[in-house]
């Protein structure tokens, strides 16, 4: 028997640590579980967006959506895995901005039909197309709504990360069953084992970028949407520090450059009277 070839489809291509994650976490799991087994992961623009994240393996460009691209996929694989991250959202103009293009660019790739629609029914009957703990991060309605009832109509299996992405489904009408299944970046730390973490850390360390061993640490990070927010955000850090036996230092990580991680981090650094450095910022 041949040994299984998987395509993975998601947004590996952009400035994101957590999106960088999925598909390393998956070929590993896969790879263990399916000895032989080949992950191949694909993204909107590939590496022909490439970011200093990919470790120099970046995914392959899934291009527009087409009949014949969706063929050529099925023909490739004997199983599409989509996800993970927050890929539901049905707003391929969205996501312009983390890719530096137009709002019509990604309408013309949409690649919301690959992540939803996947390879379409009569191609999923050979090569089935598998939501792999993705994300619906807010409740789709009217058109939206149907489209997602169409494409999981036919799906023997659908798994969602959160409670929250199944119940919007659910609200949309979505009829079959939808499983809640554990975020995969929980498995991270079988990629990275805590020797290499250490390592890293005592790197940090000797450079002035990470606390002391043994001091305690509290980290923060945050996107765009914290923006508004950041001033309560200080006060309730201010407040729980100032009630604990040993104040410990804040780091502030910026982890997604795409999501706008950097504005958040600086603001924090200047309330607590630091300079923000890249990666990550300490806090006395």
């Amino acid at each position: 028997m041949p040994a299984a070839r998987i395509a993975l489809w998601g947004t590996f291509d952009v400035d994101n640590y957590g999106d960088h994650v999925f598909p390393r976490v998956a070929a590993h799991e896969l790879g263990r579980r399916l000895p032989g087994a080949s992950v191949h992961p694909f993204s909107p623009y590939g590496w022909l967006h490439p970011t200093g994240l990919d470790g120099g393996r970046a995914p392959s460009p899934l291009g527009p959506w087409s009949e014949t691209r969706a063929r050529q996929l099925a023909a490739a694989h004997h199983l599409v895995l989509v996800g993970g991250g927050e890929l539901i959202h049905l707003n391929d103009p969205l996501l312009a901005a983390v890719y530096g293009t137009s709002p019509a660019e990604l309408d013309r790739l949409a690649p919301s039909r690959f992540f939803v629609e996947g390879l379409g029914p009569d191609l999923e009957a050979d090569c089935p197309v598998v939501w792999h703990g993705v994300g619906v991060p807010w409740a789709p309605g009217g058109a939206a709504a149907a489209r997602l009832r169409r494409a999981l109509a036919g799906r023997p299996y659908v798994t969602v990360r959160d409670r929250h992405s199944a119940r919007r489904l659910a609200e949309a009408g979505v009829e079959g069953p939808v499983e809640v299944v554990p975020d995969s970046a929980l498995l991270a730390d079988r990629i990275m084992p805590r020797a290499m973490l250490d390592e890293r850390l005592d790197r940090l360390r000797a450079a002035g970028g990470y606390p002391p061993a043994g001091a305690p640490v509290l980290a923060v990070q945050g996107c765009d949407l914290l923006t508004p927010h950041v001033d309560a955000v200080v006060a309730e850090l201010q407040r729980w520090r100032a009630a604990q036996p040993v104040r410990p230092d804040v780091v502030v990580l910026e982890t997604g450059r795409c999501r706008g991680d950097g504005p958040v981090a600086e603001a924090l650094a200047a309330a607590f009277g630091a300079t923000a450095a890249s990666g990550g910022m300490i806090h006395a």
